[in-house]
């Protein structure tokens, strides 16, 4: 059993500085890996990280593309909001993998939804003790602090995060972007929004309760909402305020119940009923159980006749006991199931402000198997203070296009050949010098495509074949250098990649397959050393292939 952890912050927050670095750092997405996999597979084999492996695949690239900081995000898995499904909801006692993953043993998806009616993030905060959603959420930071409360409808409360837009170019079909807080200048009561995901600063509420767990259900505990009583009037000359107190309940009530006052009634218990007979917030103070009374804790208001019509309720009490500096602390109200058990607490009043000690008690008949429940303690700062804190997220996206100016990039990228590889490099070195690449000394401006293949020119000859290996030697597998036809440009023109050793002008250049013998005129040297690089990210894929008039997206999930 391990004893120590590291914890999704750390991972969050070397995404961060990752993604930040692209400010300051350049680095370029890559596409590559022209060759064939062994055999004509087109399923992509797994990947061993080995120098040589890692070497190989720097040897390979074909094209890059500078990626600039607008073009990298912070992201989190993508779970769309569906009907008829269970959702976890935020517990500060939850294990983090089942809120990020959800629980397939209960059947339960991960704690956060995108609502596909209008691309709005949500957080669940509470599930209705692990109710079906059948709701689709709403509403936005306009809403109540951005809580949106379906307890009404199937038991869910929601809090919004942001909204992506359509067109934001971090979404697809398995993640999506998630916006960055500015904390060095953040103010509550702000009503500034970020960029273009719609985050206002005064959703964030600093001890926000809006959900109680049922931790133990116990039992014994009864709703009234029909007690009779005999008829009361609003004065009691016996009282020091002159203002009555005392509720007699009748004898008759209770034995149609078959059951004792204190059975029906105790200390704390909600009282409620008629037309403005009470106050609200009046509770039970004491219970008579000679004389069937029981005593308020505020004065009657109104008098009664004793008739049907002006019956009062008893009911459970749920109590938020905790520090708060909100003027409207929380309230809650217990939903009973069968044999008295508390089946879940309705938060009917969200609270804010609270200290992180919250004791939530609960007042009713039960004499034994006492209910236990506990509130749920929001993030320190409040719910959607940090968003990437908040969802877990350790994923950064990085997007680029290859072939925006045309299919071909101005002729630096072909449009008829197939690429196997897509990556990530950072500060390569320009070809024969000892200079690392920056902004002073090559074309690395946004969206600038670097060419990464060797040039070759041939004298005239039999042709060379797509894709075969070429070589300087005596045979393909004794030979001074080599590489493989990326392309064949023109009659005495060839691309070259992968090349092993030094190709030398003057000297023949042998086609293992053609058995093409021509010698080389000139060499043009791709633009940075090819194993140069800073090799970050690589990823097999299934054969791309290009076609003219073809732009493709490169999209890059790194998790940390």
């Amino acid at each position: 059993m391990a004893t120590n952890l590291s914890t999704k912050t750390l991972e969050l927050r070397n995404a961060e500085a990752f993604a930040n670095s692209f400010s300051s750092e350049i680095s370029y997405i890559f596409i590559g890996d022209s060759t064939p996999y062994l055999n004509d597979a087109n399923s992509p084999p797994q990947m061993v990280q080995t120098p040589e492996v890692l070497s190989d695949v720097l040897n390979s690239m074909v094209a890059l593309k500078k990626v600039t900081a607008g073009e990298v995000k912070l992201s989190v898995p993508r779970v769309d909001w569906t009907s008829d499904t269970k959702y976890m909801q935020f517990d500060n006692l939850a294990v983090t993998e089942q809120l990020i993953e959800g629980d397939a043993s209960i059947n339960t998806k991960p704690f956060y939804v995108m609502a596909p009616s209008t691309r709005n993030v949500y957080k669940c905060l509470s599930n209705g003790s692990g109710s079906i959603s059948t709701v689709e959420p709403t509403g936005d930071y306009s809403t109540s602090n951005g809580v949106v409360d379906n307890t009404g409808s199937d038991g869910y409360v929601w809090k919004y995060m942001y909204n992506i837009r359509d067109s934001d170019q971090f979404v697809n079909s398995t993640f999506i972007p998630v916006p960055t807080r500015n904390y060095t200048d953040f103010t509550p009561s702000s009503d500034t929004v970020y960029g273009s995901y719609s985050i206002r600063n005064d959703t964030v509420v600093e001890g926000e309760l809006t959900t109680i767990v049922v931790t133990h259900p116990g039992s014994g505990y009864r709703d009234f909402t029909n007690v009779r009583t005999f008829a009361f009037e609003t004065t009691n000359t016996n009282t020091s305020d002159g203002k009555n107190r005392t509720i007699q309940v009748t004898g008759a009530f209770l034995s149609e119940v078959g059951l004792t006052i204190d059975q029906v009634a105790s200390a704390n218990m909600t009282v409620s009923g008629g037309a403005s007979l009470f106050s609200d917030d009046t509770f039970i103070e004491s219970v008579d159980t000679v004389r069937n009374k029981i005593t308020l804790t505020k004065p009657v208001l109104a008098n009664s006749d004793g008739s049907v019509s002006n019956t009062i309720s008893l009911t459970t009490r749920i109590f938020v006991d905790g520090v708060t500096t909100a003027s409207e602390p929380a309230e809650a109200s217990a939903i009973l199931g069968s044999s008295g058990a508390i089946q879940r607490a309705n938060v009917t009043q969200f609270g804010s402000n609270y200290a992180d000690k919250i004791n939530v008690k609960v007042f009713g008949t039960a004499t034994s198997n006492i209910a236990n429940l506990r509130a749920v303690i929001p993030p320190f700062f409040g719910h959607g203070f940090d968003i990437g804190k908040d969802l877990f997220a350790n994923s950064v996206v990085a997007v680029s296009k290859f072939g925006e100016i045309d299919s071909t990039e101005g002729g630096l990228v072909p449009s008829d050949f197939s690429f196997r590889q897509i990556g990530l490099i950072r500060n390569p070195y320009k070809y024969g010098v000892n200079t690392i690449s920056s902004s002073s000394n090559t074309a690395d401006g946004a969206n600038t495509v670097v060419r990464q293949t060797t040039k070759v020119f041939v004298s005239s000859g039999v042709s060379y074949d797509d894709q075969e290996f070429v070589f300087q030697g005596d045979s393909s597998t004794d030979y001074t250098a080599g590489g493989f036809v990326h392309r064949i440009e023109s009659a005495t023109l060839l691309e070259v990649t992968q090349i092993q050793g030094e190709l030398e002008v003057g000297k023949v250049l042998v086609g293992s397959n053609s058995g093409a013998s021509r010698v080389i005129t000139q060499i043009i040297d791709p633009e940075f050393e090819p194993k140069s690089a800073d090799l970050l990210f690589v990823d097999n894929r299934n054969p791309i292939t290009r076609t003219d008039g073809q732009a493709e997206s490169v999209r890059l999930t790194i998790r940390f």
